[in-house]
């Protein structure tokens, strides 16, 4: 994880391919990139993150990690997506694997928080990929679960190649450099959020109140040349970007 000095404040830096971010706070140094089973990443996309501790799979999101020769630290699962050979090739590697019977109540994902929580319990931080696309039901049971979940961990965001969703609570700022431009940015409020403001895109806000119920804030536009910033007093925001699919 890289730091920069904005100002006065020290600000921690994660950079993908396209963008990087930097959080005045919020972001721990231990971070687990989890990698689901819903649209994969590319290899490339996988290699270039840098700031990570270690890889989790959840079932089929070992594929593309057997794809890119990244060997996860777990497997975890009830193995009705991925193939046998992904899985043999992850435990011939030294993977742990925890496997799940398929009749259970909770998803697989859930069962992979609980261990994470279970075998790092300081609270580090947690990045989805391999999360979007697919089904409505699996994408909402995600979201909700990773921003709910009785966990150490602290959400950080989903990304791939595509899209991203990043998590800025209230009492944070956060500077976003575009190499890439996107197609569109949004913010989302998880919460009632207060004392939103933007710089850097089309339309700006200072200081604006962002209702859960009515969440308008859609489809905005990144000005050329320019870093978008965002803060927020209190709430919860999701600060989300998307690029064509073909650029993923």
């Amino acid at each position: 994880m890289r730091r920069r000095h904005d100002g006065s404040k020290e600000m921690k830096e994660l950079q993908f391919p396209k963008y990087k971010i930097r959080y005045s706070k919020h972001i721990p140094d231990d971070i687990t990139l989890m990698v689901l089973g819903g649209r994969a990443p590319r290899a490339a996309w996988l290699h270039y993150l840098d700031f990570h501790a270690r890889i989790w799979c959840v079932d089929s999101g070992v594929e593309v990690c057997r794809e890119a020769g990244i060997v996860p630290e777990r497997l975890i699962g009830d193995r009705d997506s991925a193939s046998p050979e992904a899985w043999n090739w992850a435990q011939a590697q030294g993977t742990a694997v925890s496997r799940f019977d398929r009749d259970k109540d909770k998803t697989d994902f859930q069962l992979a928080l609980d261990l994470l929580a279970q075998e790092h319990p300081g609270g580090g931080g947690l990045l989805l990929t391999g999360a979007f696309g697919g089904r409505f039901d699996h994408m909402w049971s995600t979201l909700l679960s990773f921003m709910c979940w009785d966990s150490a961990c602290r959400p950080i965001g989903i990304a791939d190649g595509a899209e991203a969703l990043f998590f800025v609570p209230g009492g944070t700022r956060i500077a976003a450099t575009f190499f890439e431009r996107p197609h569109a940015i949004s913010l989302i409020p998880f919460l009632d959020s207060t004392g939103v403001s933007v710089t850097g895109t089309r339309w700006d806000l200072d200081g604006a109140e962002l209702s859960y119920r009515k969440p308008y804030c859609i489809s905005n536009r990144v000005e050329p040349g320019t870093t978008v910033k965002l803060s927020v007093k209190k709430g919860l925001v999701g600060f989300y970007a998307e690029w064509p699919p073909a650029s993923y």
